[in-house]
């Protein structure tokens, strides 16, 4: 589906995914859309329509702040409940059959909100499939990989700032000293937050460097006598 129409992949693996663990939305989805988005750049590249290519990029930076916004500030039950209604509402509109018409205010329209969507639930194609559904398909295909190749980058860097849980794994020790894994933040309250755990969790004495190479030659000394 992906490779004939541009889109489609993200449909069928955003809700699996999302009832998994919601971690793995959208970025993992971003990333594995890249390698048919490449083929589909390279592939189709004849048909590729620089004007579409701009005015679509032109549109991106309002996509990135609202993407942005919504990482930084919904929980993950919000988060989860936002992507369930941006997908179901993508599936409907592509059964509808709806269209945007062609002009170049719905160009950058597209660039926006599939940005967006890209953000927040990994979903660029369908708002690309109502805006360029008049387009053939490999003038589809050429241009919104294109641009999503050139917006993913700057999509992937919002994800990695906003305090949300994307890439990282924490230990968060209880005080009964037991290790349990769980997503980290990668913004900087995250790094904070696994600083603090581990410092509270670790010897005073280990976190003195010097210290800490005094008691571990120390212990090597010990256990070397004992044999």
């Amino acid at each position: 589906m992906q490779r004939c129409t541009g889109i489609g992949a993200s449909l069928v693996s955003t809700p699996i995914l999302v009832a998994i663990d919601p971690v793995f939305v959208p970025a993992p989805i971003i990333i594995n859309a890249q390698v048919v988005g490449i083929r589909n750049a390279v592939a189709d590249q004849g048909a590729f329509d620089a004007g579409v290519w701009r005015r679509g990029l032109a549109g991106a930076p309002i996509g990135l702040a609202v993407g942005a916004v919504v990482q930084s500030w919904a929980d993950d039950r919000t988060l989860a409940i936002v992507i369930g209604l941006l997908t179901a509402a993508a599936a409907i509109a592509l059964l509808a059959g709806l269209r945007a018409p062609r002009t170049k205010a719905a160009d950058v329209g597209v660039g926006a909100v599939a940005t967006s969507f890209m953000l927040i639930a990994g979903l660029a194609g369908p708002p690309a499939a109502i805006g360029y559904a008049e387009m053939s398909p490999p003038q589809l295909r050429a241009n919104f990989a294109t641009m999503m190749l050139c917006i993913t980058p700057f999509g992937l860097a919002v994800l990695a700032t906003a305090d949300h849980h994307h890439a990282l794994v924490e230990i968060d020790v209880a005080p009964a000293q037991r290790n349990e894994f769980r997503p980290a933040g990668t913004g900087r309250r995250g790094h904070q937050q696994v600083g603090r755990q581990l410092r509270g969790f670790l010897p005073r004495s280990s976190q003195d460097p010097t210290e800490l190479l005094r008691t571990g030659r120390r212990d090597l000394w010990h256990r070397h006598a004992r044999r």
